[in-house]
């Protein structure tokens, strides 16, 4: 529980998924959703500086691919002692 980078395990015996995978999955829909909001908002200046980050949003959630965040399974004291 300690070295879950998240903090999602500070419950002891529960897991924060909303911790877990705004860390794990920062493409997801609904981050997705969090910047088309804010680009809408941004002015035109604004928008040519974040059309680049549209790209991973877009493959993460067209092509059903997300970019996880393995440092919870390096870090596991569980895992270790499974070897």
């Amino acid at each position: 529980m300690k070295n879950c980078p998240t903090k999602a395990l500070d419950e002891e015996g529960k897991t924060d998924i909303f911790k877990c995978m705004k860390s794990s999955q920062p493409y997801s829909f609904i981050a997705y959703l969090s910047f088309l909001d804010k680009y809408i908002e941004a002015d035109k200046e604004k928008r040519q500086a974040m059309a680049m980050e549209f790209f991973p949003y877009y493959q993460a959630n067209a092509f059903i691919t997300q970019y996880y965040c393995f440092n919870c399974l390096k870090l596991c004291p569980a895992r270790k002692r499974s070897k």
